[in-house]
């Protein structure tokens, strides 16, 4: 299997795995999420100048665009790749997908609410992969 077959079989239509909307988001924390008034740190409007990540939109629990850095038909890639991610300061999830009967682990970063915010993390989390990140849509 090529790189571009790994990569582009799990963007094709996806069929149901928890009964409900196709797919499951699986969040690698525990950590509560921020009510949507709440300010998170990126948004004091004080980034850190030595922060690489400071300049970026900020991630979101949802919105429309989310960068998808690779697709793996194991979870202990997809947790391998999460680990690197982790470890350069960027917070990623994996979604599960069945695609052609075979589970998928996509690992992404996002959300954000405009294709040009999503965009501008891709030569961000280009280094930790060797497949190259996409734009998807949700």
């Amino acid at each position: 299997e090529t790189e571009t077959e790994r990569m582009a079989a799990p963007t094709e239509t996806e069929t149901e795995t928890d009964g409900s909307a196709g797919f499951q988001l699986v969040w690698d924390d525990d950590e509560p999420t921020p009510a949507d008034d709440e300010p998170t740190p990126a948004d004091d409007g004080g980034g850190d100048p030595d922060d690489p990540l400071a300049d970026l939109p900020t991630p979101e629990r949802s919105g429309g665009f989310a960068v998808q850095l690779a697709a793996f038909p194991t979870e202990s890639e997809a947790s391998s790749l999460m680990a690197s991610l982790r470890g350069g300061g960027i917070e990623a999830f994996t979604m599960e997908a069945v695609v052609r009967g075979q589970t998928w682990y996509r690992v992404r970063v996002g959300n954000f609410r405009t294709r040009a915010d999503a965009e501008a993390w891709l030569p961000v989390v280009a280094p930790f992969t060797t497949y190259e990140p996409m734009v998807m849509r949700d």
